[in-house]
């Protein structure tokens, strides 16, 4: 068990973070303006970090599906509305 947690990536908590305030944004405009977050976290590791580029295009994928995902939420619970906030 020790073995899995040694090779966790310390920007990991903060990849965490983002993903958890992606669930959790109350508006589309939320959702949106935290892209602006995860750039700043992608351009980090790109540039500080060493991590590999597919990696990084894997964290792309996720942060997009998970942004997808609750805008997809928000939009559902408006009745389909597609108003943006």
């Amino acid at each position: 068990m020790t073995d899995v947690i040694e090779d966790l990536h310390p920007t990991q908590p903060e990849a965490v973070y983002l993903l958890g305030r992606i669930a959790k944004a109350n508006t589309m405009h939320e959702v949106f303006s935290l892209e602006g977050d995860f750039l700043a976290f992608m351009w980090r590791l790109e540039t500080d970090e060493g991590v590999s580029s597919l990696d990084i295009d894997n964290l792309r994928v996720v942060f997009k599906m998970a942004s997808e995902k609750r805008v997809h939420e928000l939009v559902s619970l408006k009745g389909g509305s597609r108003r943006y906030e």
